[in-house]
């Protein structure tokens, strides 16, 4: 038996694999990239879907895994953070049970080429998409979640325990979908500023925000500083980081 390598978790219940596939609601011209199909367990119901479909798989035992059980697919073998996502000419939907060890790097990735995507829907790690999907006043509401959030909608949909994959992890993972918005575009005056604010305000995010600015930024704007950043929405932070 092959050893587990690349944090390679492989789904085995069908069922759920079938249910993940139809959240992205594929029409036959729709084209899908998968990011590590592995044994192909989502692979199968995709290209029942559609026929305009693109597998990047890093690992070379798995590419040949996937030409052999499907013939007329197109593989890519490459790690997708190398993929160069501007070569596309049209909008794609993403979709992949993400490698935990990278599952941020890819969401960072995919956040920089947002104008690529229709939509995407990944399986993390459940702790990691409780984060990413975190409400304001959530205490699992992190500097991840805003960041995504600018720029996306962002949905838990289900979870899938452990039992489900082989070999099993220690884990359960989770279901989200990701489409893009342009709800705050043109919001942010400086970008690089917002996102220094964002890093000193999540390091102390268990103190009270006024405990974390200077008095010229309270003086010349009114808000309730008592709050925490946890507490508050993109809006808000978009509002303060005008006068940090």
């Amino acid at each position: 038996m092959r050893k587990k390598k690349l944090s390679q978790n492989f789904l085995i219940n069908k069922d759920v694999a079938r249910d993940i596939v139809d959240l992205l609601d594929l029409k036959p011209h729709d084209y899908v990239i998968e990011i590590g199909p592995g044994d192909g367990a989502l692979t199968s119901f995709l290209i029942e879907k559609t026929k305009n479909f693109l597998a990047v798989e890093y690992d070379h035992y798995y590419v040949n895994v996937l030409k052999k059980k499907f013939t007329n697919i197109k593989i890519i073998h490459k790690n997708i953070l190398d993929y160069d996502f501007s070569k596309l000419n049209k909008k794609v939907k993403l979709i992949g049970n993400l490698p935990y060890h990278l599952s941020k790097e890819i969401l960072l990735l995919v956040d920089k080429n947002y104008k690529y995507f229709d939509s995407c829907v990944f399986m993390l790690q459940k702790e990691l998409v409780e984060r990413i999907v975190a409400c304001p006043g959530s205490a699992k509401r992190s500097r991840l979640t805003v960041t995504m959030g600018l720029r996306w909608d962002l949905r838990f949909k289900f979870n899938v325990p452990s039992k489900f994959f082989d070999p099993q992890p220690k884990v359960d993972s989770a279901i989200f979908e990701m489409k893009p918005h342009s709800k705050f575009q043109g919001m942010i005056k400086d970008f690089t500023k917002f996102d220094e604010m964002l890093r000193l305000l999540f390091s102390k995010k268990r103190k009270k925000i006024k405990n974390s600015v200077n008095d010229n930024v309270k003086k010349n704007f009114k808000f309730d500083y008592d709050k925490r950043v946890e507490d508050l929405t993109i809006p808000e932070l978009i509002k303060l980081s005008d006068y940090f």
